[in-house]
């Protein structure tokens, strides 16, 4: 458990890309290492301190595929500004979703803060930082010696004991992220009376779920559609009509189901009922990313009939839900209405 409480996950998220550069990896986990020591040395109270690093140097895969919500689910975001970072692979999708998550931190009471490495960086920044405070200088012009060098990160690639400049600014960044953790901790008995007294005085709207399933399985999908309207749950589409390999009639389909998603559903499902998985998979993530364009999050899941697990669909945040167990449409209303609830 970290030392925020609910709704976040971890007291920090640090958003990096080093690219293949090695030194830059062991300097980037370094630094993250020791801002955390200094947190728990400083700060007693936060000896739960959580953060998660969000790179992965061994994966092609974008940070959305790898960390999915945690960036917007963490108290503190902290950026680690580089070339490296500016010129990573990210998609326009990517970079909106990047900039939702910023968005929700904030919305959240989180802080944000951006760590630059470089002094030419700042101009290029992202226009989703504009909104977040003033970045903090972490580069240095001298070197060693103290004689004129081109700008580095302070401290690169690897800091020395008697590196004051690289000891000084992890210990005032320390200070920075131990205040707003404090902040966040103070706040969180008002958000939570807050969000109490919404649930109290706004009912939550009806659950409502796009069930996908393919041609094939129809009868299967008609048992489960049956099930969660017996549970309370509205379930689209009304009739599952079979769809061909026509192009046409696929675009149009895709069309209508995300007219519905965006407009009437709260829920995105696709019925398993054999394997393989990964075609429903894709489709749910296709279809949650074109709704995040426009401006909708949209809660994504598996409705499972083999009882088997799927790491796939866990590591891209698709809920899996198995109708084998009993009262199985229970524990999914009260995934999806939490989910909901806490946006």
């Amino acid at each position: 458990m970290p030392f925020l409480d609910l709704p976040f996950k971890h007291d920090v998220f640090v958003s990096c890309h080093p690219g293949q550069d090695l030194r830059l990896i062991d300097w980037t986990t370094y630094l993250v290492e020791q801002i955390k020591n200094e947190v728990k040395s400083d700060a007693t109270e936060m000896v739960a301190y959580s953060h998660l690093l969000g790179m992965d140097e061994t994966s092609e895969q974008p940070l959305i595929s790898s960390f999915e919500n945690s960036p917007g689910s963490s108290g503190v975001i902290l950026i680690i500004l580089t070339e490296q970072f500016l010129n990573s692979p990210w998609c326009v999708e990517e970079a909106h979703w990047f900039e939702q998550q910023l968005k929700e931190n904030q919305r959240q009471g989180g802080r944000s803060i951006v760590l630059v490495c470089d002094p030419t960086l700042e101009a290029r920044m992202p226009r989703s930082f504009g909104g977040l405070p003033k970045p903090v200088s972490f580069f240095s012009n001298t070197d060693n010696s103290g004689r004129h060098s081109d700008p580095k990160p302070l401290g690169f690639p690897h800091p020395v004991e008697n590196d004051r400049a690289f000891w000084m600014e992890v210990s005032s960044l320390a200070t920075l992220v131990i205040n707003h953790l404090r902040k966040i901790k103070a706040d969180s008995s008002l958000l939570s009376r807050h969000r109490e007294q919404s649930t109290i005085s706004t009912p939550l709207e009806s659950l409502k779920v796009y069930l996908n399933a393919k041609s094939s399985h129809i009868d299967a999908w008609e048992t489960v559609k049956g099930q969660l309207e017996d549970a309370g749950c509205s379930v689209f589409p009304e009739k599952l009509s079979p769809v061909g390999n026509d192009l046409v009639q696929m675009e149009m389909a895709r069309e209508e189901r995300l007219r519905i998603l965006k407009e009437e559903a709260n829920a995105a499902c696709a019925l398993v009922v054999d394997p393989p998985t990964e075609h429903d998979i894709h489709l749910l993530v296709s279809d949650r990313t074109a709704l995040r364009v426009s401006g909708k999050n949209i809660p994504c899941a598996l409705i499972d009939q083999t009882g088997s697990e799927n790491s796939l669909a866990q590591r891209l945040g698709i809920q899996t839900v198995h109708t084998v167990q009993q009262d199985w449409t229970n524990s999914f209303q009260s995934w999806l209405k939490n989910t909901i609830q806490t946006g």
